[in-house]
C-alpha cells in the first residue's frame, strides 16, 4: 500500500467518509502498562470503534469501526489528550476509488475536503494507507518538519479559507469590506488615519481610529472601534465609538475560487453636529448601517459589491433643519476589485505579499436629491502571513453633495493573532 502524507481534521474533519478501514494510532507521553490501559479504554468507549487492538510494548494502536457508522478522528484524538497524553502518529487505511491528487491541494471526496501534502500527482485507487499532520494528530517536531510542504495558511489556521488556494487574490479591501470573514478564534488589532483638507475652514484634518476585531467562526465576526479627531473641533478630542457585525450566509468554493455573500449591520454613536449632505458612520454621525456584500474570487484577481441602508440619528430628525443640505436617509453602494501582485510563487508564509486595490464608493441621499461617487486607488502590504499595512487616497469623480472634503488619505496598520479566542 502506497504511503501519503495527508491532512484531514485541519479543513472540515472527514466525519461521514464510509470507505475508512482502520486506523493505526502512536501515543506519546505514556509510562507504564497503566497508561496504555487508560487509552484504551478511551478508544473503545468511542460509539463508532468496533476493536481496539493495543501494541503496549510500542504505545499503538489498531482501531476498526463498526458498520453504517461514522468515523470521527477529531473524537479518537479527544479520548487520547482526554485521557492525559497525546498523539504521535495516526495513520488511516482508506478505500479510494480513482481519485486524482496533486500536491499542495485540496481534494473533496464524499462531500468532504482532503488537503494532500508532500506526495507527487497520482490517481488513487484502492486501500491507501496516508498519514493525518494536523496539529492534533503528530508531534510539535512533526508538524514543523511538513509545515514546510505547504503554502497554505490553513495548515496553521486550521480552516479552509480563500488563503486555501496558490493562486488567490486578496479580498482585504481597504475602504470597504469583503464577504469572506477573518479567520475564526482570531483576533485583530487596527489602527487607521484618515487625513483630508477641510474645504470650508481650509485646515488639513485628520481622524485617529482603533479598532478591535473578532473573528468569532467562520460565519459571525465583531469589530468595536473609537475615533479621536479635530474635524469638529479645534482641538484633537475623543469624538465616537462604533460597533459592526457581519454574518456570512452563502459559501460557494472550488479549488481556485469561491463566492461569498454576508449581511452586516453597525451603529455609531458620536458626539458630533455636522451639517454636511454626506452620512457616514466612521465618527461623523450617530446612526446605523445594514446591508448585504457579494464577493466572487478568480484566481488572483478579486470582484466584491455591496449595497446599503444608512439612517442618520442626530437631532433634528423629522424636524426642518434650519441647514439645507442636512440628510438623515442614504443609500450606500461599493464595487471593489483586488489583485495579487507579489508574490509570484509562494514558497513560505514569510514572504510579502503586494496587493493592489481599486475600489468606486458611491452615496445617494433618500431625502435629498444629492449624491456623490468616488474612486479610492490603493496598496497593501502584508508582511510574514499577520500583518497589514494599507495605504489609498480617496477622490470623486462626479456628485453635488456638500461634504467636509472631496479627497481624503488613508494609512492603516493591522495586526492578527490566529487562534486568540479559541478555548484551551
Amino acid at each position: 500500500m502506497k504511503q501519503l502524507l495527508f491532512i484531514v481534521a485541519l479543513l472540515w474533519g472527514i466525519q461521514g467518509f464510509s470507505q475508512v478501514q482502520q486506523v493505526n494510532l502512536t501515543a506519546s507521553g505514556l509510562t507504564c502498562s497503566m497508561c496504555s490501559k487508560a487509552i484504551y479504554k478511551a478508544l473503545t468507549a468511542l460509539p463508532f470503534v468496533q476493536q481496539v487492538q493495543p501494541d503496549i510494548q510500542h504505545s499503538s494502536y489498531a482501531i476498526t469501526f463498526r458498520e453504517h457508522t461514522q468515523p470521527d478522528f477529531d473524537a479518537i484524538a479527544n479520548a487520547v489528550t482526554g485521557a492525559g497524553f497525546s498523539v504521535a502518529k495516526l495513520q488511516a487505511t482508506i478505500n479510494f476509488t480513482g481519485e486524482q491528487v496533486q500536491n499542495d491541494t485540496h481534494l473533496k471526496v464524499n462531500n468532504e475536503t482532503f488537503h494532500f501534502l508532500h506526495v507527487s500527482d497520482r490517481k488513487l485507487n484502492g486501500a491507501t494507507t496516508v498519514t493525518l499532520v494536523d496539529r492534533n494528530f503528530v508531534t510539535a517536531k512533526e508538524y514543523k518538519k511538513y509545515s514546510q510542504y505547504t503554502t497554505m495558511k490553513c495548515y496553521t489556521t486550521g480552516m479552509m479559507e480563500s488563503c486555501c488556494s496558490k493562486k488567490e487574490a486578496q479580498e482585504l479591501y481597504v475602504f470597504t469590506e469583503p464577504a469572506s470573514n477573518m479567520p475564526a478564534h482570531s483576533l485583530s488589532v487596527k489602527q487607521t488615519m484618515k487625513v483630508l483638507h477641510d474645504a470650508s475652514s481650509e485646515a488639513i484634518n485628520q481622524r485617529q481610529s482603533t479598532e478591535l476585531m473578532f473573528g468569532l467562526n467562520k460565519d459571525w465576526m465583531v469589530h468595536a472601534s473609537t475615533t479621536f479627531s479635530n474635524m469638529y473641533s479645534h482641538a484633537f478630542q475623543w469624538e465616537s465609538v462604533r460597533m459592526y457585525t457581519k454574518y456570512r450566509f452563502l459559501t460557494r468554493d472550488d479549488l481556485y475560487s469561491h463566492f461569498r455573500m454576508a449581511a452586516f449591520a453597525e451603529a455609531s454613536y458620536s458626539r458630533n453636529v455636522p451639517h454636511y449632505d454626506e452620512l457616514s458612520l466612521e465618527g461623523d454621525h450617530k446612526g446605523v448601517q445594514a446591508g448585504v456584500i457579494a464577493t466572487q474570487l478568480l484566481h488572483k484577481l478579486a470582484l466584491s459589491s455591496s449595497v446599503s441602508l444608512i439612517e442618520n440619528f442626530q437631532e433634528g430628525r423629522g424636524e426642518k433643519s434650519v441647514y439645507s443640505a442636512q440628510s438623515y436617509e442614504g443609500l450606500n453602494y461599493s464595487v471593489s476589485a483586488g489583485y495579487l501582485l507579489f508574490p509570484r510563487q509562494y514558497t513560505n508564509y514569510n514572504q510579502i505579499n503586494v496587493n493592489l486595490y481599486a475600489e468606486l464608493l458611491g452615496q445617494k441621499s433618500l431625502d435629498l436629491n444629492r449624491s456623490y461617487l468616488d474612486v479610492a486607488p490603493a496598496i497593501q502590504f502584508i508582511f510574514n502571513s499577520q500583518a497589514k499595512l494599507n495605504a489609498g487616497y480617496r477622490f470623486q469623480v462626479n456628485g453635488n453633495m456638500y461634504r467636509m472634503s472631496n479627497n481624503s488619505w488613508l494609512l492603516s496598520f493591522e495586526w492578527l493573532w490566529l487562534n486568540a479566542l479559541k478555548k484551551k
